[in-house]
């Protein structure tokens, strides 16, 4: 595979934006001090397919980063994004990183047509904290939960919506906010048919409750290494 991709294939003169994986074993190839003709003769591949892997989206497959997490002296797991299990933050921070504000655009696109934040509301002088899974649908955030559960006491309340990512290994990671009012939605009841739009819970038990938030305001940050170009958004 190694040989095929990196003897018969002409790369173009610009440089493309490389993906996670690439990203991870240029920080930690630098971090060692080495250059990409020492890390591919560590790893037995071509430089030149080496310096593809780094700067464009790749999918190398279990051996091909097992072999590169074993010349940077580090596991697959980490080069992959895997060391989720433990609390963000161990590896310190990124002095050359740089704080950016998101744009409404930006924000939207981060947190996709559907994905996994935490509801954040306050009940009787306490916050209330609960991870769901969402769905966006008409521009409205979707969640179910139990009739009788925490979730529920959000209806009728002022909610925010936290969702994020953090890679630690590159310092790197976003954080956006959905504020806005929550309400029961009626959809499954007025519009039979439609629960194909919604997200189904991944805890098991009844989800009968449909809720709505209505965005009222999105805001976000995210975290970025320092020569790391703008959005194409922001382009």
């Amino acid at each position: 595979m190694f040989a095929a991709a990196s003897s018969g294939t002409q790369h173009s003169p610009r440089r493309a934006r490389p993906g996670d994986l690439g990203r991870r074993i240029t920080h930690r190839r630098e971090e060692l001090g080495l250059s990409v003709e020492e890390l591919a003769e560590r790893a037995g591949m071509a430089p030149a397919f080496l310096e593809w892997v780094e700067t464009r989206p790749a999918d190398l497959g279990t051996s091909g980063v097992a072999r590169i997490a074993a010349a940077l002296g580090t596991s697959r797991q980490e080069l992959m994004g895997g060391t989720q299990g433990a609390p963000p933050g161990r590896g310190g921070p990124d002095r050359r990183a740089v704080l950016a504000e998101l744009t409404d655009e930006e924000c939207r696109s981060r947190l996709g047509t559907q994905g996994v934040g935490r509801v954040v509301f306050e009940m009787g002088g306490t916050l209330v904290v609960r991870p769901v899974n969402y769905r966006v649908v008409d521009g409205s955030f979707l969640f179910r939960t139990q009739p009788g559960g925490a979730l529920a006491a959000a209806v009728g309340r002022r909610v925010v919506l936290e969702v994020d990512r953090l890679d630690e290994v590159l310092s790197h990671g976003w954080s956006v906010l959905v504020a806005g009012s929550a309400e029961r939605d009626r959809r499954d009841v007025d519009r039979p048919g439609t629960r194909r739009e919604e997200p189904q819970p991944w805890a098991d038990g009844p989800r009968e409750l449909l809720v709505r938030i209505h965005p009222a305001r999105i805001t976000g940050r995210e975290i970025r290494p320092g020569d790391e170009p703008a959005s194409p958004d922001r382009a």
